[in-house]
């Protein structure tokens, strides 16, 4: 800075720093400082060894200390120094990333309106817009661990809001190892709540976990909209920061304050150690994530001094009761009506019974082995198995490729299933994508033997009816062979010739041929092709054809019954011919 800087302002500058050292140092005071001090004295005399300090301030800044150390006092550094040192609250902010940023940065305050897709602005009411975040609430609870069956500690909290009105909808506390959530977690929470209150017009969620498959569902080349994805219900929109979604962010505060001391729950207060009683119990239950990391025991006698997670749940639920009870003061709005008013006759859109499969938890692709599909996800240790053959006369062949929705928190519902296959294999023709009309059943691990059973035998006794399913389908295609040969048989021999071929052979290069030819037409037409039944394709040339299932058996007896004599031997012409009219069941005149 120069004298022009601060012409007309009082006395001239004490230090003249260029842009480049202001720069430095409040870059130093930025590494140095925490989000509570701001560390300028340390960084400024870490600053004489800057590349970028000039001789002239580095000069400055060791007299002053050398000064400060003869006469035993702290170093005085005046006020035009810090102003050019210190960085503002939007720098530090960008400085520690960008949430942070998102604090700092300016926000226009909204209004009781929205905008649909087609550009019209409605009037914000109950049911618009809902909000969805996670919390962990300041009363832990203990939960089971079904694995381990050790009673473990918890604070996970999963919330949600409507924004029209200001009130709170619902809460599922979770119970986790390392105190976590995951997308099966949020898919129950969302589905309880649309089977509440119905479906909102657009539900705004974070990042993150919230954008898992579950919600935006897979993406498949072929498709014009992901496969499952809840867009199809409702609009879903994602928020990068916490102003995004700002009235629950500013309503868990309410929220926390009715819960602390009045529902039954230890608190461990807003910060660590705030209340040092519960913070040792929680030490001694290793609340800790990296504890649960590390696999430690948990104390079973602290932890079960916490209230269980039934009954922290009921105390969120009565928490919200208050806050939605409280007048509220909101921005687009002179009055001040309870939350409460606006949801007591209000009701979502419901949910259609054909699209209830969007809320399953796990949204995945498997493929029809052995009749059955697997599916192995990450945090479980045994796959999820469904039947798909053997179940309600249900049959899709081998290496099927099938999308796949289920809960894995409730596997025993079954999975819905969707059309994945562009082969030959999808013999009814279903669109890529398109629900199936058939639940898949789960089917969990098989004893080794099963004593109480005659046999000894265990399993779900699939085969027999996946056996029954191949089989009707086998005997259906067989029949309409049959009655479509038995119809075009008649056509065969009263309007086109006929020249059968057959042959036998031995094995050894020998073979015999014989052929015989039906009674001829006055006019004969071309012969048709109906050898596509016995896997044989007959040129235009060779001129044969198959008349029917009659003559296909006359030509299959043994070679000694169907062998022709020779034209002088009368009887045995005789006796073929009467052979050959007992299996067709009429009579023809055979030509020599």
């Amino acid at each position: 800075m120069n004298d022009k800087a601060t012409k007309g302002r009082g006395r001239p500058s004490a230090w003249r720093l260029s842009k480049e050292e202001a720069k430095a140092l409040r870059g130093l005071v930025l590494m140095r400082s925490t989000e509570n001090r701001i560390r300028f004295t340390v960084a400024l005399e870490e600053f004489i060894n800057h590349p970028a300090c000039l001789p002239g301030t580095r000069d400055k800044i060791i007299e002053e200390l050398e000064q400060a150390q003869k006469e035993g006092r702290l170093p005085r550094w005046s006020q035009s120094l810090r102003r050019m040192g210190y960085p503002n609250d939007a720098e530090m902010s960008m400085f520690r990333g960008p949430k942070h940023m998102a604090n700092a940065a300016p926000s226009i305050r909204r209004g009781g309106y929205w905008i649909d897709e087609k550009g019209n602005e409605r009037e914000l009411r109950a049911m618009n817009i809902w909000e969805s975040d996670d919390v962990s609430i300041n009363e832990p609870f203990r939960w089971m661990d079904e694995q381990t069956g050790l009673w473990m500690a918890g604070r996970q909290t999963l919330a949600t809001i409507d924004v029209g009105s200001g009130g709170w909808l619902g809460a599922t506390c979770i119970g986790r190892p390392r105190d976590a959530y995951r997308q099966e977690d949020i898919a129950d929470h969302m589905r309880d709540l649309c089977e509440l209150w119905g479906m909102p017009d657009v539900w705004r969620l974070e990042k993150g976990s919230w954008e898992a498959t579950f919600v935006g569902g897979i993406e498949v080349e072929g498709l014009a909209t992901r496969w499952g994805s809840l867009d199809k219900l409702f609009r879903v929109v994602h928020t990068e920061h916490a102003r995004g979604k700002g009235l629950i962010e500013g309503r868990f505060d309410l929220l926390q304050t009715f819960m602390a001391h009045t529902e039954g729950g230890l608190t461990m207060g807003r910060k660590p150690d705030d209340f040092e009683k519960v913070a040792k119990l929680l030490r001694r239950a290793n609340y800790d994530r990296r504890r649960a990391e590390n696999e430690l025991t948990t104390d079973q006698k602290a932890v079960q001094k916490l209230w269980s997670i039934n009954d922290a749940s009921m105390g969120v639920r009565r928490a919200m009761e208050r806050c939605n009870a409280r007048p509220m003061q909101r921005s687009w709005a002179s009055d001040q009506t309870p939350p409460c008013e606006f949801l007591k006759d209000a009701k979502g859109h419901p949910i259609p019974e054909s699209e209830k499969w969007r809320f399953c938890g796990c949204k995945t692709m498997a493929t029809v082995r052995e009749g059955h599909i697997q599916i192995k996800l990450p945090n479980y240790e045994v796959p999820f198995r469904f039947a798909i053959n053997g179940v309600d006369s249900f049959y899709l062949p081998q290496g099927y490729q099938l999308f796949v929705a289920f809960s894995p928190s409730s596997p025993f519902e079954g999975a819905y299933i969707g059309n994945r296959e562009r082969g030959v294999r999808n013999r009814d023709s279903w669109g890529l994508g398109e629900i199936i009309p058939f639940m898949a059943q789960y089917v969990p691990a098989a004893p080794q033997v099963d004593l109480t059973t005659q046999s000894g035998a265990s399993g779900p006794g699939l085969r027999k009816g996946m056996a029954a399913c191949v089989r009707a389908e086998f005997r259906g295609i067989r029949t309409s062979m049959r009655e479509y040969i038995k119809v075009r048989k008649e056509a065969i021999l009263e309007e086109e010739p006929e020249l059968s071929r057959s042959e036998h052979r031995d094995g050894l290069g020998n073979r015999t041929e014989i052929s015989r030819g039906l009674r001829k037409q006055k006019q004969p037409l071309k012969t048709r092709d109906l050898s596509g039944f016995r896997g044989r394709s007959l040129g235009d040339d060779e001129e044969e054809t198959q008349s029917s299932d009659t003559l296909t058996r006359f030509r299959n007896q043994s070679l000694h019954e169907r062998e022709e004599p020779e034209c002088g031997n009368e009887c045995a012409r005789t006796s073929l011919r009467e052979r050959a009219n007992e299996l067709m069941g009429e009579s023809y005149e055979y030509d020599c």
